[in-house]
């Protein structure tokens, strides 16, 4: 009994101590949820090394609806933009989307557009250039279709004893 005793006490502390681990391997990505009906925007931001992080944004879209992808070519719709507030302290590199969104012809504006009507993830490269704190604010503007309504989401990238996260404004 006692042999059998220590044996579930040894598979329990294995069991710790694994998920110990996985814990603080998931504490390097910071994520915050902004929910307005009927889309979602996840924000999140993971250390590449000492100086590189990623910074993703993930928009999840209700069915029917769709925005306009910051890579369309049209001067029509508004599309997808995310800015900064000017620094010295980061640099943002070019933005990528996954998956990428499919030009098609749109009769109303008789041009081509490129829509995005799944969800889909933007990402970003942000490389720090000092070791000071800071704070950068941002925003995510897009005008959310069929509703023809512009939606903004402001958010905080703090880095603070070199560690960056994401929160809202």
């Amino acid at each position: 009994m006692n042999k059998a005793l220590i044996f579930i006490f040894f598979l329990f502390s294995i069991g710790s101590s694994a998920n110990n681990n996985e814990h603080s391997t998931s504490e390097k990505a910071v994520t915050l949820k902004t929910t307005t009906d009927p889309y979602r925007v996840e924000l999140q931001i993971s250390k590449i090394d000492n100086e590189n992080y990623s910074f993703s944004i993930a928009i999840e879209l209700d069915n029917g609806c769709y925005i306009i992808s910051p890579f369309s070519n049209d001067t029509t719709y508004g599309h997808l933009e995310i800015s900064y507030d000017r620094t010295d302290h980061l640099v943002v590199n070019d933005l990528l989307e996954r998956p990428g969104s499919v030009e098609e012809f749109d009769p109303i504006v008789g041009e081509s557009v490129r829509f995005v009507k799944e969800d889909t993830t933007y990402e970003q490269q942000l490389k720090v250039l000092t070791s000071n704190d800071f704070e950068l604010k941002g925003s995510i503007w897009f005008v959310l279709e069929p509703r023809c309504t512009p939606e903004e989401v402001n958010f905080i990238i703090s880095y603070n004893a070199g560690e960056m996260r994401v929160r809202k404004a």
